[in-house]
């Protein structure tokens, strides 16, 4: 497999089984958002430190209705789907998420750190919701 640009080049052999296919594309979305979402993670912590947000660890699990989540113990949970969406959107999860290890519900603190650790979080918001129809 070899992305170029935008697309996913899949090289198989004659005759393969589709669900060999599926499984190497899914395990090399799962491989490449690692690496993706981890240097996400660096980028929007260094914004959220400021605000004793705790350096998260990250566990990516694919999700069928929710682009992450936070969980217990300093940990956020991104979908690995993720990496199919522009970075601005990936930046917004990422930084939703780590909004929550500070504040766990969605109440007026919460958008009120959310605003001071990413300013156009609306506009991102809105731009997800496009991205993910």
């Amino acid at each position: 497999m070899k992305l170029v640009g935008r697309i996913l080049w899949v090289s198989i052999a004659p005759r393969s089984e589709p669900v060999l296919i599926t499984t190497a594309v899914q395990s090399w979305y799962r491989e490449h958002a690692g690496a993706v979402l981890v240097r996400r993670r660096e980028v929007r912590y260094e914004r959220a430190k400021r605000y004793d947000i705790p350096l998260p660890t990250l566990r990516i699990r694919k999700m069928k209705t929710r682009w992450g989540s936070c969980g217990k113990n300093d940990t956020i949970i991104p979908n690995p789907e993720l990496i199919r969406l522009p970075t601005p959107c990936i930046d917004y999860v990422i930084t939703l998420e780590l909004c929550h290890l500070k504040v766990r519900n969605h109440n007026r603190d919460f958008y009120a750190l959310l605003s001071k650790c990413m300013p156009d979080w609306i506009y991102r918001r809105e731009r997800l919701n496009l991205a993910a129809v």
